[in-house]
């Protein structure tokens, strides 16, 4: 896998991101977690040279600090006093409690305490959290309809808020939920230098050409870690690995396969991606695969003629009845036995262990 380093800038005074003046702020500011509240508090308390951006920034990061305290015992709830060589004790009861873990791009990223208010800004992180039943409380909304598939949340995702993308994330939109984690598919220097170090940020492994089994298993393994449920990763991983050994002993890996996108309006344009998958892959006979996306029409499908047929349904529907008018359509061998699966893209991509085990359980 490909190491990125990722490089942040700070967006305030040093003075005002130090570890001592945060706990120092955490024992006066108002015991509330609402960041413009905190925000309005800091700005008659020393803060008011910053720009009201960067208030909100201190504010998310004195909210994390006091809850980081909080949980390691070092400060109590409710309004707190003292400093000097208390603050210090506090501080180094803290740094003991840390989470540091490896992302999945190389980056270490340090945790205060087990996040409880994770932001996915990728599909990968919403399957993951799935596994453990932790509901992200914000996520892309295109993501969404993926979250709301009754194998990864179901009707509860519906209550994540909705993040927009145009041209970028909306920075104060993210900072105002006050999350304790952002978890995304890769570096985004924007991201980074706008949230600066008040927030963790987490690369997660998302759906790569080139990624084997174990770098789902070893995915699931670190959310497991983050989450503190370790043991319920291994749990995971093992009926994973149980399901996959089963299939395994069901087939001789002669079954031809392809998957494959299409506009859902039922036109001669299908789109084949680089693999069929880290666990497909050593069950079936992908045909297809190449270096890039290919682009082809009925006509190669034919010259291929896969045993099985995967069609991706990225939330717009399937018209199969406008699929069957297509020239030659009928005349593959997959549609002719009946062997053609439309299925949401959440059971059929690399995006984590979760989606490969539905994948499995849909095809094989």
């Amino acid at each position: 896998m490909k190491h990125m380093t990722r490089t942040t800038t700070r967006t305030t005074p040093t003075t005002l991101t130090d570890t001592q003046m945060l706990d120092h702020l955490a024992r006066r500011a108002p015991a509330t977690d609402e960041l413009l509240e905190l925000a309005d508090w800091l700005a008659v308390h020393g803060s008011t040279s910053l720009s009201a951006i960067a208030r909100i920034e201190l504010a998310q990061r004195l909210i994390t600090r006091r809850r980081f305290l909080i949980g390691a015992g070092a400060l109590s709830l409710g309004v707190m006093t003292g400093c000097g060589s208390q603050e210090e004790e506090a501080t180094s009861t803290a740094t003991s409690t840390t989470l540091t873990l490896t992302d999945a791009s190389g980056n270490e990223v340090t945790l205060a305490a087990p996040p409880e208010r994770i932001v996915c800004l990728t599909t990968a992180c919403i399957h993951n959290l799935a596994i453990f039943d932790v509901l992200p409380i914000a996520a892309h909304i295109d993501n969404i309809n993926e979250a709301l598939d009754p194998l990864v949340f179901g009707p509860k995702a519906d209550t994540i808020t909705r993040l927009n993308y145009s041209d970028d994330w909306d920075f104060e939109q993210i900072l105002a939920l006050t999350p304790d984690l952002i978890v995304v598919s890769s570096f985004d220097e924007n991201l980074s230098e706008a949230i600066g170090d008040s927030i963790p940020i987490y690369i997660t492994t998302t759906n790569q050409a080139d990624y084997e089994l174990e770098d789902f298993t070893s995915e699931v393994e670190r959310y497991g870690k983050m989450l503190g449920r370790e043991a319920d990763a291994q749990t995971f991983i093992q009926r994973t690995e149980d399901r996959l050994a089963a299939y395994d002993a069901q087939t001789d890996g002669s079954t031809s396969m392809i998957i494959m996108r299409t506009p859902p309006t039922g036109e001669n344009d299908f789109w084949i991606p680089p693999s069929c998958g880290a666990a497909l892959r050593s069950l079936v006979t992908c045909l297809g695969e190449a270096a890039e996306w290919t682009q082809t029409t009925t006509e190669g499908l034919l010259s291929l003629n896969p045993d099985v047929l995967v069609i991706e349904d990225w939330g717009e529907g399937i018209d199969m009845e406008a699929m069957s008018q297509i020239p030659l359509w009928t005349e593959l061998s997959a549609v002719q036995e009946g062997r053609v699966h439309v299925l949401s893209a959440s059971r059929t991509l690399d995006y984590s262990l979760l989606s490969i085990a539905n994948s499995l359980d849909a095809i094989m």
